[in-house]
């Protein structure tokens, strides 16, 4: 039996990434370490791939995110929206979609495509200033509180 522990992100920016997700969804940093080396080249099986990162949880959640800023052989990523193997994104459901919406725009967050339709509600894909995707649905689905 597996259990999901956390969702990891790809940053180029982790502070930056920080400070957005605890202003637009109210994450707070449970972990953080910087420079890791032997475990990121162990990991990745990348000489010399190191990387930054923080774990962060918010409230009526226990789902964590972690959030990772590599500094090695990434350089030459072209990304623009989470489609490509290995690229992943977080959803977040609001009872307020619009008030959302706005904020994280407020906060530099940009659209990917369009605002659509679902017979669940509304939904669209954003990316964060610092390259990290996310999804805001509006999904009829029960919020936990």
């Amino acid at each position: 039996m597996a259990i999901l522990i956390h969702t990891g992100l790809a940053t180029t920016n982790l502070d930056g990434s920080i400070k957005f997700y605890e202003e637009a969804f109210s994450f707070k940093v449970v972990f953080k370490e910087n420079d890791i080396l032997k475990e990121i080249e162990s990991i990745t099986g990348i000489v010399n791939q190191k990387c930054s990162l923080a774990h962060l949880s918010m409230p009526n959640s226990e789902h964590i995110i972690e959030l990772l800023q590599f500094d090695g052989q990434e350089k030459n990523l072209d990304i623009n929206a989470p489609i490509k193997p290995g690229q992943a994104h977080i959803s977040f459901q609001s009872d307020d979609f619009d008030k959302l919406k706005d904020k994280v725009l407020f906060l530099g967050a940009k659209i990917i495509g369009d605002i659509t339709f679902f017979p669940e509600g509304r939904a669209a894909y954003f990316y964060e200033p610092y390259g990290t995707f996310f999804e805001l649905s509006e999904s009829k689905l029960a919020i936990k509180k």
